[in-house]
């Protein structure tokens, strides 16, 4: 029966002990089923062979020092019973290095065998040291090997093999990479791995090393406690004797003979023994320990300690040891269960451990770990009466039980065991029962057996090829134990919604052998997130071998979905088996209406993909976590490139039962291009409760391992033209390694060159491309250029597989003289010319066909001026140009308008010009101005006093021209008021020498007379001035006012108003104002009011009044003007004051109307005001709110008289001229509305 076809571990990772013997083990070897990376392809293939380069760097190699003398390495190697058949030869070379690896290229092995300080240390068949068996193989070296520092602590393996024969199996060797052992690193591993002939030089390149043991002995006499074997747990007195075993071997220099050794117990049980061991150099040997039986219950530790030789740090191994009442146990009690679990696949099986009682005792529980939960099984005890003491007879065999973590089950009725037994495991499923275990290496021999299918009666002993004993632990019946036998309810799955409070049930049994009379506490608790959020406790009795189920309180009710964990437990006060006194299980609170995404396939996280080989068909699993059918939902995929922009776009519908799930491909993805990617998918449910668990995401990448591209042509380079002759060239071009693998295997590069499409030349070379190394390549054969014309150039790299062929050709047209160039070989005028400001000239280029081509064809050439950055002037000529002939072409006339530097650029656009290099001329013009003067000052003064200050304009000239100007040349002067009227206006000739100036006072006086600011314009004309922009100057000065008071207006009675002839006597008010800069203390007010009908003074009164600058001030006069007589008067309003600057607004004249009748009056309605009324010459209207847009007056007989348009709050209508009566006048609003209202006009 071969084990490793029926024994499958879930996610196991051996570690291997570091031993503190003069050895160093580097690496775990978590990979065991390959030979690729060494140390030898030991292969089913004919004349297989190999070659190996290994650097294991210095920080794993910290226990050798300077000097130390390694005389032996060990591999680990697979599969029992399959030995090398035929011959073999194998080499080992050894040195120290200071290189931590061997770079990104292949090596030379052969070559690196002879380096400095590399020594051969083994060369033999090496049929013998590799062996037939399983585990570490060990190679003496024939020259043992120096660990010598000076020139380096990395060491440096390489390894030859070959062998005659094919084998009849593979012999793999264990290895690790980096994520195993960090110090690993890329190119620290060179080989080839193939048939027959041997290479010199290595094709592949790695990270990975084999499982490595160098020795390197420092004594002669030196042995090692390997490994102690005992019980873990064993129940006294019944397990005694405990037959305690030790692995001892060799590590010194010597063969050892009765070496002294102790077996000492510390602890519960205390005792100490001796016995003496021998040893061949390298010898491992198991030696059985003198027997003790042990009489205490607790914890012992056992040591096994070598009395003395050379080396003290490995002579003593310590183990744990627990003594209990009744546990039977192999299992490491300092230790976790090994990940994953024993079982068989496609049959069933019975797996099985010895136990001994020293008396015939009852097994009433056995307890067992599983690596899966959720498998059927059963369990089952076993006599010692088979062949050898192997299983026999099946004693007690249990009913179908389900597996979980930890389990234990009793046994009922107890089964009375004495002597050797077994109890074991038995599969029932034709799938792994994943049965506990933990590494035992090596594994104990006659203790753990397996036989298939189940009820089999040939047995197979896991020693020596399993390292693995089980985690099974029998009990015998103790007289107080009680413990929970079953969690009852509630179970899974619980619906969250609507679940009421409940209350929890579970079974209790009594395993002792007595009856348990007084009451004892049973608890339940529930726990969610490691937080109590139910417990309850009850009392019971129970007789022995019984069970009883116990109601707790009814007051559990989860409140959130999830994972809630149970515990039962017992507390009987002398209970001997404390272990079984809680019971766990874990009960699942159902969420609805969740799905989401689990596992990503593919694209692999972090994965790199080639392009153009590689395809991805995006595969998620997709889950319904509700116990409630789902669908049918959409999932999308989604792939965006390293700019986050999204390039792939992908949805399928799918709908999932019951905490179903279903795998899901989208369409396939294969880039154009090499980067990295983001792949993003996502679940659509609308009615999802969950969306932490909707998305899932990776970011891989696509690159190109084998890709050369040719990159330049060299020579003759592209463009470029060859000087006719008969002296032969040799074409050279590059070809770069675009990839991400180096080409060690040389490939085909070839030239081909044309000349009217036909091939004139051809030659190819082979060369090997590694990455960051260009390869500069010249042909071999050359090249005659002694004809003229065009040629094509054509590189063509031809590497086998290459990836991306759209780089691999590159093409280029040279020729061999010039047979098409043309070129601008001046500027006219040339740039130390300077131009003259607003002067025309005539831009001209001379432009020259170098080519031996003449130009029939029309060509443009091109002449553009710039200002700074921006084109004020551009001219195109066609032209045709005979070969080596030359022509001066003239451009559109052009007139520099600005005072700055002009550049110029002129070219020509031949079509097919060879030589682009010398199609554009550059130059700048200077600007200068021979004639230009202007005013630059004005001398005036800042303030003058209205009508009372005179004063002459003056004026500032500068030439800033480069000519004197000896003819004479007006200057004007022109001043305006503040409404813009020009009210002064001189001239002034003169003449101004080159850079000079000049100060022209005018001849005639100015005094203002408005208030307000004035402005002053002085410009010159010069007929020949070249910048008329500067030829103005502007500047302002202010008019002020210091005394002036003004009549405004009448108050009372108001201009035009009608005062009716009943009001009596009156008091007339009238408004002044004070425009000057200056207070008044004196200002005489006088009013005279006549009769219009008779000219007769009727009123006259005099006021003296003081009145601050820019006051408007309201004046009283004497209450003595009668009403009495009706007509028409006329107001004489007059202020007088000492040095009034502005007389003309010192008097204002008005009328008004005495009346005796009762008709209209002044109108204020509407939110507006028409007065007065009667009218004599003008109508006032003020609106408050709205501007007036139309006015229009009606006579008696609807005849429009008047009409006109306004957009004005206050409005003055003339109303002389019209014939005296009623009239309607009628105002449209500009908000829409019409007011109409009756007036009178009283002609005057």
């Amino acid at each position: 029966m071969n084990i490793f076809r029926l024994l499958i571990l879930t996610c196991i990772l051996i570690v291997a002990r570091e031993s503190s013997s003069q050895s160093l083990t580097i690496g775990s070897g978590t990979f065991t089923n390959s030979n690729f990376f060494g140390p030898a392809n030991t292969s089913t293939l004919t004349s297989s062979c190999s070659r190996f380069a290994y650097i294991y760097p210095a920080s794993l190699l910290k226990k050798l020092v300077q000097g130390d003398t390694i005389s032996f390495l060990e591999f680990h190697r697979n599969g029992n019973g399959i030995g090398l058949s035929g011959s073999a030869t194998m080499q080992i070379f050894l040195r120290t290095t200071v290189k931590t690896d061997f770079g990104a290229g292949n090596i030379n092995w052969v070559n690196e065998s002879k380096s400095t300080g590399m020594k051969k240390t083994y060369s033999k068949d090496p049929v013998s040291d590799i062996g037939s068996q399983e585990g570490w193989r060990r190679f003496y070296l024939s020259t043992p090997f120096v660990y010598d520092t000076l020139l380096g602590k990395n060491l440096e393996i390489l390894i030859e093999y070959t062998q005659n024969n094919s084998q009849s199996d593979n012999i793999y060797w264990n290895y690790d990479n980096s994520t195993y052992v960090s110090a690993y690193a890329v190119n620290q591993t060179k080989f080839f791995s193939g048939i027959l002939p041997l290479p010199d030089t290595t094709n592949q390149s790695s990270e990975r090393h084999p499982q490595l043991r160098i020795g390197f002995p420092r004594v002669n006499t030196d042995a090692t406690v390997i490994k102690i074997y005992s019980l873990g747990k064993i129940p006294v007195p019944l397990g005694n004797p405990d037959t305690i075993k030790a692995l001892f071997r060799n590590d010194g220099k010597q063969n050892l003979a009765g070496l002294k050794t102790y077996i000492i117990s510390k602890g519960a049980n205390k005792y100490i023994d001796s016995f003496y061991i021998s040893l061949a150099r390298g010898e491992e040997k198991l030696y059985t320990l003198p027997i003790f039986k042990i009489k205490k219950t607790g914890l012992d530790t056992l040591e096994v300690r070598i009395f003395k030789d050379d080396n003290d740090s490995n002579n003593r191994l310590q183990s744990l040891r627990l003594a209990t009442d009744n546990i039977y146990s192999y299992r490491d009690i300092s230790l976790p269960p090994s990940p994953g679990g024993i079982g068989f696949n496609g049959t069933t099986g019975d797996f099985v451990a010895r136990f001994y009682s020293d008396s015939l005792k009852s097994i009433n529980q056995i307890t067992v770990n599983f690596g899966v939960s959720g498998n059927n099984f059963k369990l089952g005890i076993w006599k010692a009466d088979g062949v050898n003491g192997s299983p026999g007879t099946n004693i007690w065999t249990s009913d179908s039980l389900v597996s979980k973590a930890t389990f234990l089950t009793p046994v009922y009725p107890p089964v009375k065991v004495s002597g050797n037994f077994y109890v074991g495991v038995r599969q029932i499923m034709l799938s792994n029962v994943a049965f506990g275990y933990q590494i035992e290496e090596p594994v104990r021999s006659n203790t753990f057996f397996y036989t298939a299918p189940s009820g089999n009666t040939s047995w197979a002993d896991f020693a020596p090829d399993a390292p693995y004993k089980f985690l099974i632990e029998p009990r015998i019946q103790a007289q107080n134990d009680v413990a929970p036998f079953s969690y009852d309810s509630p179970k899974d799955t619980i619906k969250l919604a609507g679940f009421k409070a409940t209350a929890p049930k579970a079974t209790i049994y009594n395993y002792g052998s007595n009856d348990q009379k007084v009451p004892f506490d049973v608890t339940l608790r529930i726990r969610q997130y490691n937080n109590i959020i139910y417990t309850s406790t009850k009392k019971d009795t129970l007789s022995s071998g019984r069970k009883h189920q116990i109601t707790f309180d009814t007051t559990f009710k989860p409140t959130q979905p999830g994972n809630y964990q149970v515990e039962v437990i017992t507390r009987l006060a002398n209970d001997q088996v404390k272990d079984n006194d809680t019971l766990k299980y874990n009960i699942f609170v159902a969420l609805y209406k969740d799905v989401g995404l689990t596992t990503l396939f593919e694209p692999s996280r972090g994965a790199s993909y080639e392009i153009g080989i590689d395809t991805i068909y995006p595969v998620v699993s997709v889950n319904n976590f509700g116990v409630d059918k789902q669908g049918p939902f959409v999932v999308k995929a989604m792939i965006y490139d390293a700019t986050n922009t999204l390039i792939y776009s992908d949805s399928k519908s799918i709908s999932l039962g019951s905490l179903a799930s279903s795998l899901m491909s989208f369409k396939l993805f294969s880039p154009s291009k090499t980067g990295n990617y983001h792949f993003i998918a996502f679940t659509t449910l609308n009615i999802d409760t969950d969306r932490s668990n909707d998305t899932t995401r990776a970011d891989f990448s696509f690159i190109r391992s084998n890709d050369v591209a040719v990159t330049a042509i060299n020579y003759p380079a592209p463009g470029s033209s060859v000087t006719p002759s008969l002296i032969t060239i040799a074409p050279m071009a590059t070809v770069s390694n675009a990839g991400q693998e180096n080409q060690p295997t040389p490939f085909t590069v070839v030239c081909y060159i044309y000349k009217n499409n036909v091939k004139v030349y051809s030659d190819s070379v082979k060369i090997a491309s590694y990455m960051g190394s260009p390869n500069s390549i010249s042909f071999a054969k050359t090249f005659v250029p002694n004809i003229k014309g065009y040629y094509s150039m054509k590189v063509i790299s031809r590497l086998p597989g290459d990836q991306d062929r759209k780089n691999d050709t590159l093409s280029s047209i040279f020729a061999v003289g010039v047979p098409d160039d043309v070129q601008p070989v001046s500027i006219i005028p040339s740039d130390t010319s300077a131009l003259e400001l607003n002067m025309v000239f005539k831009p001209q280029a001379v432009i020259r066909n170098n080519g031996f081509n003449s130009q029939l064809t029309p060509f443009d050439v091109h002449y553009d001026i710039y200002a700074g950055a921006s084109k004020v002037y551009f001219s195109v000529k066609n032209i045709t140009l005979d070969s080596g002939t030359s022509t001066t072409v003239t451009f559109d006339d052009f007139k520099p308008s600005k005072e700055v530097v002009y550049s110029v650029v002129v070219y020509t656009t031949l079509f097919n010009d060879f030589v682009k290099s010398n199609d554009t001329l550059k130059l700048f013009y200077n600007i200068v101005k021979s004639h230009d003067v202007l005013p630059y000052y004005i001398s005036v003064p800042d303030t003058v006093i209205t009508y009372n200050q005179v004063f002459n304009p003056a004026a500032g000239i500068k030439n800033v021209g480069l000519s004197d100007e000896n003819t004479p040349f007006p200057v004007y002067v022109i001043i305006k008021d503040p409404l813009g009227t020009i009210v002064y206006f001189e001239s002034h000739d003169t003449i101004l020498e080159k850079g000079g100036t000049a100060l022209i006072t005018f001849n005639q006086n100015f005094s203002a007379t408005k208030k307000g600011i004035y402005s002053i314009i002085v410009f010159t004309k010069l007929p020949t001035d070249q910048q008329i922009l500067n030829d103005t100057f502007k500047s302002t000065f202010v008019s002020i006012i210091r005394t002036d008071i003004a009549a405004v207006n009448m108050l009372y009675p108001a201009n035009t108003a009608t005062i009716k002839s009943n009001t009596g006597i009156i008091a007339p008010k009238a408004v002044i104002k004070n425009n000057g800069l200056d207070s008044e203390d004196s200002a005489t007010v006088k009013l005279k009011i006549y009769n219009k009908g008779n000219g007769s003074l009727v009123y006259s009164s005099s006021k003296i009044k003081a009145i601050n600058a820019g006051q408007t001030l309201t004046v009283y006069f004497d209450s003595t003007f009668s009403t009495s007589t009706p007509g028409n008067y006329r107001t004489l309003l007059t202020v007088t004051t000492t040095g009034d600057q502005l007389r003309q607004n010192d008097t204002i004249e008005e009328t008004f109307t005495i009346s005796d009748n009762t008709g209209i009056t002044a109108n204020d309605a509407g939110g507006f005001k028409i007065y007065p009324n009667p009218a004599v010459s003008n109508l006032y209207i003020l609106s408050e709110n709205n501007d007036v847009k139309t006015v229009s007056l009606f006579d008696v007989t609807g005849k429009k008289v008047f009409d006109k348009i306004y957009s004005s709050k206050e409005i003055v209508v003339s109303v002389k001229g019209l014939a005296s009566g009623i009239y309607t006048i009628e105002l449209q609003m500009q908000n829409g509305t019409v007011n109409r209202e009756k007036i009178v006009v009283a002609g005057e």
